[in-house]
Order: C-alpha cells, then structure tokens, then sequence
C-alpha cells in the first residue's frame, strides 16, 4: 500500500473520530466543521524554456565534416491544483488574492498552534510540468487547536525532493505569554530512506552493471572498425559496445554513452521497484516544540519548531538512527522549523525574512525568501 492510500486510512477515520466527540461542535458537526472553507481548482500553461540550439559534428577526418542542427523541444509549462482548505489567517498575513489556485504556501500550514482554536484543514493535489520534468505534490493537514491539547495529522508528498510520508501526533500544550510549549509523541509511517538498492546490487554482482541492464531489456552488441578488412577484431582497430532497447532501437554507440544518458533512468526504476517492495515502515518518536507569536502595527515575529529526538522502530526496516556521518549532525536529531520576521520601518518602507526546514530522515526539505518592499505615493 502506498503512502497515498494511508489518507483515507488514518486522516479520515481521525476526523470522524474528533468530530463524533467533540462538544463544541454539537449535532451541526459536519456543517461547523466545512464552515469557511473553500475547495477550488486551476490550470496554469505557460511557454516551456528554449534552449540553445545544439549541433553534432561528424568525426570521420576523410570525409565531410557534416554538421546537423538538433531540435531540442520542451513541451509546455503546466500546472494543474485541485484542494480545499480551512485556515484561519493570522494578523500578518493578507490575502493578496481574489482566488485560490493552488500555489499559496503560508507559514500557517506549518505550525503547530494555529491561529484559533477548533478546526483547520487543508487538502491540495498538483501535477507539475517545468522544464520537460515532471512530477506530483500533494500535501494534507488535519488539525484540532483545544485547550490544552492539539491534535494533528499530516500527509506531505514532495516529488521534486522524493520525500513522502504521513504523521500523525498528539501534545499537550501550555501558553506562557506569547510562547506555546507543547510535548508528545508522534507516529510516521513512509517508505524505507536511507538505502541504496543499486549500490547493494552492485556488490552482490561484483559490479557488473550491464547485467542490471539486460535485466531490463536492453542489450549490448559489440562493434568494432574493420580497418584492414580481415573480418577480425585486430587490437588497434576501434570497438565499442553499441546498445538497444527493447524495439531493436539503437540508444547508445558506446558503455560511456549509455551510462551518461540511458543507465541513470534503468537505476531511478530499480531502486523504486525494490523500495517498493520493502513497504512502508512506521516508527513512534518523542516531540517537543515551541512556537512563539508577536505582533505590533510596525513589526511581528512568528516562529516554530518541533523537535524529534527519540525514535522507536516498528517494522523490520525502520530507518537505522544509529549511523554517525563524520562531520555532519546525528541522524536521530530531527526538526520541522520556521520563522516569519517582517518590519514597516516607515510608513512606506518594509522588510521581510521567511523560512522553513524540515528534516527527516536525513533529507533536507527548505525554503527562504527575504525582501524590501517600497511603496511610492
């Protein structure tokens, strides 16, 4: 099963869950609970990117050089969302837009103490073409801000950075002025990081690489220049291993051509295929974190972190937190942080510094952004 499927699996059954026995909501629960939200969808097509244009020159010193000009054609730029989210706004942050279309990104579906108690959610689902790459994203909060509690799961698939995972955590929480301490624990379940399937192979099979290749229908045929026409290979001639896939198409003139253009896709489909086939792996791990709210007309402060620093595996490939990298943090320390700082130093003159940095299991998901913004009147 994949992690997409845990949403109906653990976000859904944990919504009817809180909304069944929650009190404030009463016999309205599903009305209250869709109040102000908003589903929409978009599609965005832009122009792709032009490359430059790209020339082949022949080698052969006996006969003409002939040089080919090569099309190099990108398909459009594309963009399509579809969600729905609930998310109250905190004083800072203004809707700058009549619509949603899928690619706001607030620091508000990060926190861990939102804006108002009750309910907040979001659901949004994207598939993304830029610069002939494509891939999906799709990110899913549920969360319930009580007294002295909060509850939250969560579902993020990045597939630019291959992070995916679902969350589910419940903390006890205690405001002292504007800070809001909070401590639990946390279930996450995600398929299994920290190995290389390919580098295992390559160990196991004395790193013969080409045999991984056949594995997947392409073949090797060896060619050489018969320069004396003796119909042998003479050690002076040249030769090389052509290669075809499984169309009988020829793909590369040479091994160096097709490990630099062919062979890294034959990897990306291996190492998928037998992650995949491990399965999902879950673990519990202690959190604590502490966000911290300010705000003034002239300037605010909103950061957060939530901390991970014990993990418990439950399943027989649970990522291995025991490794030490030379000069680099310890794996079992993990974090989801980020701080909003923004300042009006005049009437027309502002400043703003944003970010986020998630890291589990030792991929590094991040995002900064600073800026001056002058108004002229």
């Amino acid at each position: 099963m994949m992690v997409g499927e845990k949403i109906k699996n653990v976000l859904i059954p944990l919504m009817a869950t809180l909304l069944s026995t929650s009190p404030a909501l009463g016999e309205n629960a599903v009305t209250e609970f869709f109040k102000f939200s908003t589903i929409y969808s978009s599609v965005n097509i832009a122009s792709p990117f032009v490359a430059a244009d790209q020339y082949t020159v022949g080698s052969d010193r006996d006969e003409d050089i002939g040089v080919a000009d090569e099309e190099y054609t990108l398909r459009d730029n594309f963009n399509f969302a579809i969600g729905i989210r609930k998310l109250a706004r905190f004083d800072y942050e203004a809707k700058s837009k009549t619509f949603y279309d899928g690619s706001e990104n607030s620091g508000n579906e990060s926190v861990t103490i939102g804006a108002v108690s009750g309910w907040e959610y979001l659901y949004k689902y994207s598939e993304v073409r830029e610069f002939g790459e494509e891939y999906k994203d799709s990110e899913a909060f549920l969360r319930y801000l009580g007294n002295w509690f909060v509850l939250k799961g969560d579902y993020r698939n990045n597939g630019l950075i291959d992070l995916e995972y679902t969350q589910l955590s419940a903390r006890l929480k205690k405001q002292i002025g504007g800070f809001h301490f909070s401590a639990g624990g946390s279930y996450r379940n995600h398929p299994r990081y920290g190995v290389n399937p390919f580098f295992d192979w390559m160990k196991q099979n004395n790193e013969s690489w080409w045999e991984l290749a056949h594995n997947y229908g392409y073949q090797d045929r060896f060619w050489y220049n018969d320069g004396n026409w003796n119909q042998e290979w003479d050690p002076w001639e040249y030769s090389a291993y052509h290669w075809f896939n499984e169309d009988e198409e020829l793909v590369a003139e040479s091994d160096r051509e097709f490990l630099e253009h062919t062979f890294d896709g034959v990897i990306e489909d291996f190492n998928t295929s037998e992650i995949k086939a491990l399965g999902l792996q879950g673990e519990l791990s202690a959190v604590i974190g502490v966000d911290y709210y300010k705000y003034t007309p002239n300037w605010w402060l909103h950061s957060w972190v939530s901390v991970l620093p014990y993990h418990h595996g439950l399943s027989d490939f649970s990522f291995d937190y025991t490794e030490h990298p030379e000069d680099s943090i310890p794996l079992w320390l993990e974090w989801d942080a980020g701080a909003i700082l923004g300042f009006k130093m005049t009437d027309n003159l502002g400043f703003f510094v944003e970010g986020t940095n998630l890291r589990y299991w030792n991929i590094n998901s991040y995002e900064y952004k600073t800026g001056i913004n002058y108004m002229i009147f």
